[in-house]
């Protein structure tokens, strides 16, 4: 009886409520319509803050994405505990049926995602959604938004597809999304060779309107320079890989360089420091992958 009375004491005050106030009918604090989500620069800029804390998320490179190959390989030893048993990941099988597959599947999802709200943001840009904007700043964040979908692609081709190399891409790669669809969206998968033409177009079309100032924990111009050399290299066209890696080296105006010997031992644990061309960056209350602790992962090249 407890229960009925306190469901029924609840449903008579939110009757009362409603009639008296219209806070109940009020949207949520975190989330608008999509139509309403971007309407000035200063939008635009904190959906871009969005895709980066997208890819820098669990499965992404909060974490899994990191040392997944390992998990499939014979690096790592990777186990789940079942009860008082043990037994291999289906990482090692990319069994997507299996009862712990969230790991699986996460690593799919999550890239996509970006690409996702990568779309939604060029579209509402190339709308002219934030009006009265400087022209530079526009170009800036989609040519950012540009670049992460393209590192979101290449990344996702290289762990769902067979290498460039192989058959010069005319294997199966990943869906190529360019545009935002429903959540029941079904596209059929593109070749590895079509999914790095995109990597590619996205790439350079973003370096007209990236920065070739030091932008830390976004993307600028020569770290998107960088990332094509590892494309080109992924793509064994060794010739471009070696110019786009030049350029970064000896064009960045002193903005990246080596460590010397004598650096070396109070860098360790610095955040963007000359030899990070580009860094996620994580706080105490917004960490990766769920782990605590401040700290900037990996360098992409």
């Amino acid at each position: 009886m407890k229960k009925i009375y306190l469901s029924i004491v609840a449903a008579v005050s939110l009757m009362f409520v409603s009639c008296t106030a219209d806070w109940l009918n009020t949207d949520p604090s975190t989330a608008v319509p999509s139509d309403d989500a971007i309407k000035n620069i200063d939008d635009a800029q904190v959906a871009l803050n969005g895709i980066y804390r997208l890819a820098s998320a669990h499965s992404y490179y909060g974490d899994n994405y990191l040392y997944y190959a390992d998990c499939r390989g014979e690096d790592v030893q990777a186990r789940i505990n079942k009860g008082a048993g043990r037994r291999v990941s289906p990482y090692y099988f990319f069994d997507v049926t299996a009862d712990d597959n969230f790991n699986i599947t996460l690593v799919w999802n999550q890239p996509y995602k970006v690409i996702h709200q990568a779309n939604s943001l060029i579209e509402k840009l190339d709308a002219g959604n934030a009006e009265n904007a400087k022209p530079e700043e526009v170009a800036r964040i989609k040519s950012e938004a540009l670049a992460m979908r393209g590192l979101a692609l290449f990344d996702l081709t290289r762990l769902f597809g067979m290498p460039y190399t192989l058959d010069n891409g005319a294997s199966l790669g990943v869906p190529i999304e360019i545009q935002t669809t429903l959540e029941d969206h079904a596209p059929e998968r593109n070749t590895v060779a079509q999914c790095y033409e995109q990597v590619l177009k996205d790439l350079n079309d973003a370096l007209g309107g990236l920065t070739k100032e030091k932008h830390d924990a976004y993307m600028n111009y020569w770290s998107v320079k960088a990332l094509l050399s590892r494309v080109y290299l992924y793509m064994n066209d060794n010739e471009n890989a070696l110019k786009c890696a030049e350029e970064v080296i000896n064009d960045n105006g002193g903005i990246y360089r080596l460590f010397t010997h004598d650096e070396y031992p109070s860098v360790w644990g610095k955040d963007f420091n000359s030899e990070s061309l580009f860094e996620f960056y994580f706080t105490m209350s917004e960490p990766s992958g769920g782990s605590g602790g401040e700290g900037a992962p990996m360098v992409y090249a």
